[in-house]
């Protein structure tokens, strides 16, 4: 016998062909689907070039205000220790290496909290007369670079190796054009937490300050003196730093 071959009416209805006014719409359809699609990537994109702009700007605004309190922090402190290194009983006390009177007062008057130490040292390095702790600063001051620094600089470091993250100003201490001494100013990195938070708000909102040593590009640490691992594979653009910390992207200036 031969086969039945159904009827055009009864074929299910997707496997009808379909009329040219369904393929136009379908078209159609998926044209306007595509280009919708399309229009809100380019959108997605654009919005988040917008916003890394702005966390830009808003970031190098940051940086600004940060250069600015530090640069005006250190230039009142060198102001201070070149007027007590130019005080006769510290002259004096450096030429002679032995402490005088009046020396412990004038170092206490600089020194700012128990965090920090001040302290006047020979031409060698040995310690004359100082305030505070004072283990840090005969490992970390380095007398011949000191004494060949300009006496109104001197020479300011961050150092965050061999021991807690930590400040160092030392000026060397003239009589005449001579250097006879070395008077040295040290702190450890360390602020409680609610004013390392107050400092970031106000700085700018929602970011974190770090800093580093020049010298030591590896080595990084935040206000509390907590050290942090350093970025890696940065990617730079004009000044601003893009990369990624604990599977979080951030930008950083």
């Amino acid at each position: 016998p031969y086969p039945t071959i159904p009827h055009p009416s009864i074929l299910p209805t997707m496997l009808r062909p379909l009329s040219l006014t369904t393929r136009l719409v379908v078209m159609v359809s998926a044209l306007l689907a595509v280009s919708i699609l399309t229009v809100l990537a380019f959108a997605y994109y654009e919005m988040r070039v917008a916003g890394e702009l702005a966390e830009t700007a808003r970031i190098q605004q940051g940086v600004a205000r940060i250069a600015a309190i530090f640069e005006t922090t250190n230039a009142q402190r060198l102001t201070q220790l070149r007027r007590t290194a130019s005080a006769p009983a510290i002259t004096s006390s450096a030429a002679a290496g032995v402490r005088q009177a009046g020396v412990d007062s004038l170092l206490r008057a600089r020194q700012a909290d128990s965090l920090s130490v001040v302290a006047l040292l020979d031409r060698s390095g040995r310690v004359i007369a100082s305030v505070g702790p004072i283990d840090d600063i005969r490992r970390d001051v380095a007398p011949e670079l000191v004494l060949r620094s300009h006496p109104d600089t001197g020479v300011t470091s961050l150092m965050t190796e061999q021991g807690p993250a930590r400040t160092l100003t030392a000026l060397p201490v003239m009589d005449g054009r001579h250097p006879v001494g070395i008077l040295v100013y040290g702190r450890r990195v360390a602020v409680s937490p609610q004013t390392l938070e107050n400092l970031n708000r106000f700085v700018v909102t929602n970011t974190s300050l770090m800093v580093r040593p020049r010298s030591q590009p590896g080595s990084w640490t935040d206000l509390a003196g907590k050290r942090i691992a350093p970025p890696s594979v940065a990617d730079t653009n004009e000044g601003v730093v893009r990369y990624e910390r604990d599977g979080v992207e951030v930008l950083a200036a």
